[in-house]
């Protein structure tokens, strides 16, 4: 199934996505919902109603119950973030991501988010991070058995898919996620750390 950008039918089907009760490996460009503090998924919630003509407390429940779980699928299954190095260090520096949240994220909340992927990353033995210098052409999550995708760039996706129940749609972007993160760093240590640094001495 092929969805407009942003549209409720790609929402929707993003975050049934991320709550599969499988082991999931997910290429995108900035850490998502359950990498964000408050303040940060207040935004994003209230740019999202602005932009659907939508209710503020709808939108914020809808996220943090994408957070919640997320948070529940990690204590029984593995997931995998992989991010590329040079967005992440544009978006500590301000230079991208403002079509995530309709505006450029203040500082002080980019700096919370990057420090709560270090915690987050020592506190959840299930979860794994990653980040590499490979150019990324389409981000992704997948799974064994569906694949949600969109294109990539500093505009919102131009669409969404999912294949549910598809293990040879999900079998190729499991083998390209793979050959990214054995290229990548993923040492927890060293990725919380990397985190802990873009939060401190980047964000500007």
């Amino acid at each position: 199934q092929l969805f407009a950008a942003n549209s409720p039918g790609a929402t929707d089907l993003y975050y049934a996505f991320k709550s599969l009760p499988a082991p999931s490996d997910f290429l995108v460009d900035l850490p998502p919902n359950e990498f964000y503090p408050d303040d940060l998924m207040r935004m994003r919630a209230q740019w999202w109603a602005v932009r659907d003509r939508s209710d503020f407390d709808k939108c914020l429940q809808t996220l943090r119950a994408d957070r919640e779980a997320v948070s529940v699928k990690l204590r029984s299954e593995r997931v995998r973030y992989l991010f590329s190095r040079e967005t992440l260090e544009a978006y500590a520096r301000g230079d991208y991501g403002a079509h995530h949240l309709g505006a450029p994220v203040p500082s002080s909340l980019r700096r919370e988010h990057l420090h709560n992927c270090a915690e987050l990353l020592r506190m959840q033995p299930k979860m794994e991070v990653g980040w590499t210098k490979q150019s990324i052409e389409v981000y992704f999550g997948v799974s064994d058995s569906a694949v949600c995708l969109a294109l990539s760039g500093e505009r919102p996706a131009a669409l969404w898919g999912m294949a549910i129940n598809g293990t040879q749609s999900a079998r190729p972007f499991q083998v390209e996620f793979q050959r990214l993160w054995e290229g990548a760093e993923t040492d927890r240590s060293s990725v919380a750390q990397w985190f802990d640094f873009l939060a401190e001495y980047e964000c500007q």
